[in-house]
């Protein structure tokens, strides 16, 4: 893809995120929605776009970058509609590489190790990645987004925590190892290394989408309490 054609995604997305958070205010005609969900969908939209583009030819992509840029609010009405189809239909949208982007559906059953979690982070927690931006802007307590995460441990499990990864009753995770900074250098306080037992009512979290992941290698256990579905994924872009 030549620089002109990236510069024409980049100004394309730019300006439909731009129109969202301008759409999703009190005034505008998608609040209903919330500017979170609202802006992370077109979010998801463009990048699902570049990664299009890469597959295509130019003019393909020159097409869908022109029409976007023509039609904007068209697209911010469409986005509106799938965000409101989501909520109708008990979907969930993911934005973050922790796990694969996109719909997750939400499921009436408890959760169980290996299955996906929507959570909301303890406050204090939250506070910390919203701080990083780990997290985004959401509808959990202190308008922190919720997490998707994959349980690796439940109650009465054994985990093992060591910088070169995590064993959950002796069976090493891949891609567990713990990082000693994050992506833009900053110090990751993480659980003291050793055993610990999976206590009454809570389960360890755990990103596999990527190893880079802020999950409880980092913040620890979460209490079932801060979970507000088991999910499955419907529709992923990764």
């Amino acid at each position: 893809m030549s620089e002109q054609d990236k510069a024409v995604l980049y100004g394309t997305g730019k300006s439909m995120i731009l129109q969202a958070q301008r759409y999703c205010t009190p005034r505008g005609v998608l609040y209903i929605y919330s500017t979170p969900y609202c802006t992370g969908t077109v979010r998801v939209l463009y990048r699902y776009c570049t990664w299009l583009s890469a597959a295509f030819r130019r003019s393909s992509c020159a097409l869908g970058a022109t029409l976007l840029r023509r039609w904007p609010l068209l697209v911010l009405l469409a986005c509106g509609a799938i965000v409101g189809a989501t909520w109708h239909w008990g979907l969930r949208l993911n934005t973050s590489r922790s796990e694969p982007r996109g719909l997750y559906r939400m499921l009436a059953t408890a959760p169980s190790r290996g299955a996906f979690v929507a959570v909301c982070l303890p406050p204090d927690v939250a506070r910390f990645g919203r701080a990083r931006s780990y997290l985004g802007p959401g509808d959990c307590p202190g308008g922190v987004q919720a997490a998707i995460k994959r349980v690796v441990a439940i109650p009465g499990d054994i985990v093992d925590v060591g910088p070169a990864g995590i064993r959950v009753n002796d069976r090493p995770l891949p891609d567990s190892a713990t990082s000693a900074v994050d992506s833009a250098g900053r110090p990751l306080p993480h659980v003291p290394w050793g055993r610990h037992v999976a206590p009454r009512e809570q389960v360890w979290l755990l990103g596999t989408g990527d190893p880079r992941s802020w999950d409880s290698r980092y913040f620890g256990p979460v209490s079932l309490a801060h979970v507000r579905a088991t999910v499955a994924p419907v529709l992923t872009v990764d």
